[in-house]
């Protein structure tokens, strides 16, 4: 299993896809400064505590890693070589799932990053409060667990592509899709109220951590949205492992 996760390492290290992430991060959140400091784009504690609003970026960018992980190695042939040896499905199953995780931490450690050197160069005199830190930890919780369903939900589907084009495809519009879907759903949730405990109701856990309002759509706390948000998150993770061990090679 270390073997396993070293390699996957190697490849993230010697690939494209992390390294563009950050550089497309930083570049963002340096246009979104720019923006704030000359035409008030947002204000400088928004900046700060939302990390210049690039957490769309960080979305989009796990769901073109989660959705090419696994689809990649059939394409490439090289899920022979993997269960050719010691290896078993579901050892290689979870190190991808590992190496996702890893990507994300780092992803969103360096996010932090930037946006403190972006505020000590264009909001030095912008004093970071306690109330400022608990938004930004509330904020992260809630794109943390955005992030695990969607990811969840994109491997689940993208298990099943053909190719590696198709597969980021299929999964940047389960971005848009699943929103779409949750917001059309709320609306029958006033008529039927068991609807809200519908999968794609809680991919909108991220704007209910971020706007309280969104109860209203939701009908759900947010104890209960983060509940269920891991509860299906792991769903789809089994499904996806079913669909992974029974895929032919």
């Amino acid at each position: 299993m270390l073997t396993l996760l070293r390699q996957e390492g190697y490849k993230v290290i010697k690939g494209k896809a992390l390294w563009v992430s950050l550089i497309l991060l930083f570049g963002f959140q340096l246009l979104i400064a720019i923006g704030t400091k000359q035409f008030n784009f947002m204000t400088e504690k928004q900046f700060i505590t939302s990390s210049g609003a690039s957490d769309d970026i960080i979305e989009i960018m796990m769901v073109v890693i989660a959705s090419t992980i696994i689809t990649n190695e059939f394409v490439h042939k090289t899920i022979k070589n993997l269960l050719s040896r010691q290896y078993s499905r579901l050892q290689v199953f979870l190190s991808k799932l590992i190496t996702l995780v890893w990507m994300y931490v780092v992803l969103v450690f360096v996010n932090y990053l930037f946006t403190l050197v972006l505020k000590a160069i264009f909001f030095s005199s912008t004093e970071v409060t306690a109330h400022m830190i608990h938004q930004t930890v509330h904020y992260g919780i809630g794109l943390t667990l955005y992030v695990f369903i969607i990811t969840s939900f994109v491997v689940l589907i993208s298990n099943v592509a053909k190719s590696s084009g198709a597969s980021i495809g299929i999964g940047v519009a389960s971005i848009f899709v699943t929103q779409i879907l949750a917001t059309v759903i709320s609306i029958l949730i006033a008529k039927a109220s068991w609807v809200k405990y519908n999968p794609f109701n809680f991919f909108l856990v991220e704007s209910q951590y971020k706007t309280a309002a969104i109860k209203q759509l939701t009908s759900l706390n947010l104890n209960a949205m983060t509940v269920g948000t891991l509860l299906y998150g792991l769903l789809f993770l089994i499904i996806a492992y079913i669909i992974f061990n029974k895929r032919n090679i």
